[in-house]
């Protein structure tokens, strides 16, 4: 008897995961909550399942879910994405907002953890934001910083890139700028994309203080475009996941570390 109930389980068990694969392929991506209430299980039954998946290589699980494994985080939606590593993108935004002071002018980049820090800005403060991102500047509108939001081509994320950004962020002088890019090593930080490249090497040009954000995930990775050598950045805000062999090569650069403990 106690034999047929420990089948039955486990045949229960591969008929969910195989139904929650059939949705990733479906959907690219599965969320706990409406898994919770089709299947009729615990919160951790469906967190185990999500677990098995990844370990077998077939999701990468995310804040709230799982998305479809892709290789390439550019096909990633952007609605995905910025659920990816939320605890440390929150950790980061924390540790980022303690750095502005009163009266700074400042360049906020379009990406998924600057845009989480533009909503930990605190609301009394006042500072002089510009940033490339419908988001950003939508984070900031009720409070007492001035926003000015620059154009260029929108790509999916509501970021403003290309030329004629370019050309608009020439003009201005930032005393502090906080931008991602997709890799970091010893050496500096990568880009996937030309036009993140020229972005972030025209505002090395126009910033007295560069601060970079990265998760993690982001460290001691390389990509095909080279962006900036870590000795022109001013700080490097990471989560406390930083691997160690990271810390101890960088130990004397001019570049700080900070790595942040998620606040949950």
């Amino acid at each position: 008897m106690k034999d047929q109930k420990s089948k039955d389980t486990t045949k229960k068990t591969e008929k969910r995961r195989q139904e929650i694969i059939n949705r990733i392929d479906r959907e690219h991506e599965v969320w706990v909550e409406p898994l919770l209430k089709e299947f009729e299980v615990s919160v951790e039954t469906i967190r185990r399942d999500l677990r098995f998946l990844e370990t077998r290589g077939i999701v990468k699980r995310v804040y709230g879910g799982a998305i479809k494994l892709d290789k390439s985080a550019r096909n990633i939606p952007y609605s995905v994405r910025q659920n990816l590593h939320f605890p440390q993108k929150e950790a980061i935004a924390l540790e980022s907002v303690k750095l502005l002071e009163n009266g700074d002018c400042i360049f906020i980049e379009g990406t998924t953890t600057c845009i989480v820090m533009a909503r930990h800005i605190p609301s009394d403060l006042e500072v002089t934001v510009v940033t490339n991102s419908i988001h950003v500047a939508y984070r900031l509108q009720a409070s007492r910083c001035r926003v000015f939001l620059v154009g260029g081509e929108m790509n999916e994320g509501g970021m403003a890139m290309g030329p004629r950004l370019q050309q608009e962020i020439i003009k201005y002088r930032f005393d502090k700028t906080f931008f991602s890019t997709g890799a970091v090593n010893v050496k500096g930080c990568f880009c996937t994309k030309p036009e993140n490249q020229h972005l972030i090497v025209t505002l090395a040009e126009i910033s007295t203080s560069l601060i970079l954000l990265a998760d993690s995930s982001k460290i001691n990775r390389s990509a095909f475009l080279f962006g900036l050598d870590l000795n022109r950045l001013d700080y490097l805000i990471t989560d406390r996941d930083v691997p160690r062999s990271f810390l101890d090569a960088t130990a004397n650069a001019h570049c700080k570390i900070v790595a942040a403990n998620p606040p949950f």
